[in-house]
Protein backbone atom coordinates (compact mmCIF):
# COMPACT_ATOMS: atom_id res chain seq x y z
CA UNK A 1 0.00 0.00 0.00
CA UNK A 2 1.43 3.38 -0.73
CA UNK A 3 1.24 6.52 1.32
CA UNK A 4 -1.09 9.17 1.45
CA UNK A 5 -0.10 11.99 -0.11
CA UNK A 6 -0.07 14.98 2.55
CA UNK A 7 1.09 18.50 2.74
CA UNK A 8 2.12 19.26 6.72
CA UNK A 9 1.72 23.15 7.54
CA UNK A 10 4.01 24.84 10.22
CA UNK A 11 1.56 24.27 12.71
CA UNK A 12 0.79 21.22 12.30
CA UNK A 13 -2.28 20.91 10.09
CA UNK A 14 -2.07 18.20 7.35
CA UNK A 15 -3.35 18.46 4.04
CA UNK A 16 -5.19 15.36 2.89
CA UNK A 17 -3.95 15.29 -1.27
CA UNK A 18 -5.42 11.94 -2.25
CA UNK A 19 -8.85 13.32 -3.43
CA UNK A 20 -9.10 14.61 -7.28
CA UNK A 21 -9.58 17.42 -6.75
CA UNK A 22 -8.93 18.26 -3.41
CA UNK A 23 -8.56 21.50 -1.65
CA UNK A 24 -6.31 23.43 -3.21
CA UNK A 25 -5.88 25.48 -6.06
CA UNK A 26 -4.03 25.35 -9.45
CA UNK A 27 -2.80 28.69 -10.30
CA UNK A 28 -1.22 29.56 -13.50
CA UNK A 29 0.30 32.86 -14.59
CA UNK A 30 -1.45 35.40 -17.19
CA UNK A 31 1.83 34.51 -19.27
CA UNK A 32 0.74 31.16 -20.25
CA UNK A 33 -3.00 31.59 -21.44
CA UNK A 34 -3.07 28.79 -23.83
CA UNK A 35 -3.79 26.48 -20.82
CA UNK A 36 -7.04 27.77 -20.92
CA UNK A 37 -8.08 28.75 -24.12
CA UNK A 38 -7.13 26.09 -26.40
CA UNK A 39 -10.92 25.56 -28.08
CA UNK A 40 -11.51 21.47 -27.96
CA UNK A 41 -9.27 18.75 -26.76
CA UNK A 42 -9.87 17.58 -30.42
CA UNK A 43 -7.47 21.00 -31.44
CA UNK A 44 -4.65 19.85 -29.16
CA UNK A 45 -3.19 16.97 -28.24
CA UNK A 46 -4.22 16.05 -24.92
CA UNK A 47 -0.33 14.57 -23.98
CA UNK A 48 0.59 18.70 -25.10
CA UNK A 49 -2.18 19.84 -23.39
CA UNK A 50 -1.09 18.15 -19.90
CA UNK A 51 2.73 18.67 -20.27
CA UNK A 52 1.56 22.24 -20.42
CA UNK A 53 -0.53 22.09 -17.33
CA UNK A 54 1.91 20.00 -15.06
CA UNK A 55 5.11 22.66 -16.41
CA UNK A 56 3.57 25.99 -16.50
CA UNK A 57 0.83 25.87 -13.64
CA UNK A 58 1.75 26.36 -9.58
CA UNK A 59 0.24 24.66 -6.67
CA UNK A 60 -1.70 27.00 -3.44
CA UNK A 61 -2.68 25.84 -0.36
CA UNK A 62 -4.38 27.68 2.73
CA UNK A 63 -4.12 25.98 5.92
CA UNK A 64 -7.66 26.40 7.92
CA UNK A 65 -6.30 26.07 11.02
CA UNK A 66 -3.88 29.35 11.03
CA UNK A 67 -4.33 30.83 7.72
CA UNK A 68 -1.16 30.46 6.36
CA UNK A 69 -0.15 30.30 2.29
CA UNK A 70 1.87 27.35 1.02
CA UNK A 71 2.74 28.04 -2.56
CA UNK A 72 4.39 26.04 -5.13
CA UNK A 73 5.49 27.92 -7.92
CA UNK A 74 5.61 26.79 -11.18
CA UNK A 75 8.81 24.68 -11.70
CA UNK A 76 9.55 24.02 -8.15
CA UNK A 77 9.30 21.27 -6.00
CA UNK A 78 9.35 23.06 -2.67
CA UNK A 79 6.70 24.83 -1.38
CA UNK A 80 7.27 28.83 -0.09
CA UNK A 81 5.65 29.30 3.05
CA UNK A 82 3.55 32.91 3.65
CA UNK A 83 1.80 33.33 7.16
CA UNK A 84 -0.62 36.37 8.15
CA UNK A 85 0.31 39.19 10.20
Amino acid sequence: MSPVPKLVCLCGYIHDLSPIPDKGYVIFPDAAPEIILWPTKKQVDTDERTKAIVTKTGLLYECPDCGRLMWQKQGETEFRIYRPE
